[in-house]
């Protein structure tokens, strides 16, 4: 089961509450799908945090005491050929860090891992690899194998359940033009937007802190020429 992916759709927008002075942002990306857009419409950090808590997939950094059906593993991450890229996806994921606190029983190594895989497609979204792929192994079962948990319960071997975790980055995706239009989609907008510091040139990465900090770059500059309440309160990506 793989609940939060989805087929890549061509199109999607998110809308915010207008103000005076809204203006929308329109990027045409090369070769981005519906999580990639996902992923760059959402802070980095909040994709980070997101399963952190016990309740998204039954863990906690910090325990008081090992739970009595705990069962211990020992995640590994494959080499991947990006050493950015690498620090980000150990970052992100709770297989790796959260090994010194093992889950209560089967099902709750199978709930860590399938929420792991989400955070780990969120990760590579923020990283601009919106085509990567993510894998996971467990006791040399796929995660999606449906016969894992028994598997896993009838497993009779004290050594920590071996869990691999295999990423393919696939191709960076770029920003190949960028529109700023009004709510109308008029890009005859009355005043002017200094583009240089956006940092949303073509064939630049396209990275959702970029995405961010363009925002916000482009909102103080609305404000210093006399439209204090401006948002950017919608962005479409569309694929070429």
């Amino acid at each position: 089961m793989f609940p939060s992916w989805q087929q890549p759709k061509r199109e999607r927008r998110q809308h915010a509450s207008a103000a005076k002075g809204d203006w929308g942002l329109r990027a045409r990306l090369g070769r981005i799908g519906w999580l990639g857009l996902l992923a760059a419409l959402v802070p980095t950090a909040a994709l980070m945090a997101q399963d952190e808590a016990p309740a998204a997939d039954g863990d906690a950094a910090t325990e008081a005491a090992p739970l009595p059906d705990a069962l211990p593993y020992a995640a590994t991450l494959e080499p991947i050929p990006d050493e950015n890229a690498t620090a980000a996806l150990t970052g992100a994921s709770n297989l790796l860090k959260l090994q010194s606190s093992p889950p209560s029983g089967p099902v709750g190594l199978v709930r860590r891992a399938l929420a792991d895989r989400d955070r780990l497609y969120g990760a590579l979204g923020a990283l601009s690899y919106y085509g990567g792929q993510v894998h996971i192994m467990v006791d040399g079962l796929d995660l999606d194998d449906a016969g894992l948990i028994d598997r896993l319960t009838a497993r009779q071997s004290k050594d920590p359940v071996k869990v691999s975790i295999k990423i393919d980055l696939g191709p960076s995706y770029k920003f190949k033009t960028v529109r700023l239009t009004d709510m109308q989609g008029s890009d005859q907008l009355p005043l002017v937007i200094d583009r240089k510091p956006l940092g949303l040139d073509p064939g630049k990465p396209a990275l959702s802190a970029t995405i961010l900090s363009a925002e916000g770059a482009m909102v103080s500059q609305m404000n210093d020429q006399g439209y204090p309440l401006a948002k950017v309160p919608s962005r479409d990506a569309v694929v070429d």
